[in-house]
């Protein structure tokens, strides 16, 4: 008798067919280095890709507002340009005063309009704010035109002004301000006025000192 494992089985049976696993696609190991290369790529160029975007909605921004506020914003713009082009801030000085210390073409023009729009109490007109963003736009590529290929390179991915800009949020945020105009940057009359009034309190005392000897 046969083994119980050889019952009803025949010698023509044929044998169980071995799959092989199929081949992979040859274009996988492409995309796969073109994936991977997008993604170097993408985690390089990203940051520079969002600052440049950011400086833009920033200026479209604040070139949207009404008349008078475009024309302060336009300042604000002014001075992110100047602290992007590698230029220091200056907190105290008036805004003649800063036009005089970049020296730029349109300097002073912007810092007379702006101050006109801020202390003249009429109203500004809408061209005169486009007239301003113009002029701004000249002074930028005034910066631009007078660097070399580094720094303007680095002049339109610095963050300079981002950083500036905070600081003169937090430092505007932590005074009081005793009336509701607003207090835009280089606007210093109410430091002027302090300084003034500490001046004739001491040429009072002088004047009682005199007397009394």
């Amino acid at each position: 008798m046969p083994p119980a494992t050889q019952r009803g089985t025949s010698d023509d049976s044929e044998p169980p067919e071995i799959t092989e696993p199929e081949a992979e696609a040859w274009w996988l190991p492409v995309a796969k280095i073109v994936g991977a290369s997008l993604l170097a790529l993408l985690v390089l160029i990203g940051p520079i890709v969002a600052i440049v975007v950011w400086k833009i909605v920033r200026r479209r921004r604040r070139k949207g507002r009404a008349p008078a506020d475009a024309v302060h914003g336009g300042w604000d713009e002014y001075l992110d340009l100047a602290a992007d082009a590698g230029l220091d801030a200056m907190p105290l000085a008036t805004r003649s005063e800063v036009a005089a210390a970049y020296a730029t073409p349109h300097g002073a023009a912007l810092a007379t309009m702006t101050d006109r729009a801020t202390f003249s109490g009429q109203g500004t007109d809408p061209a005169d704010a486009a007239r301003f963003w113009d002029l701004v736009e000249e002074d930028r590529r005034h910066w631009l035109t007078t660097r070399g290929w580094w720094r303007r390179l680095r002049m339109r991915l610095s963050l300079r002004s981002l950083w500036h800009a905070t600081g003169s949020s937090s430092a505007d945020a932590a005074t009081p301000q005793s009336t509701a105009r607003p207090q835009w940057r280089s606007d210093h009359t109410g430091a002027t006025a302090r300084r003034g009034s500490r001046s004739r309190t001491a040429s009072r005392r002088g004047r009682k000192d005199g007397s009394r000897g």
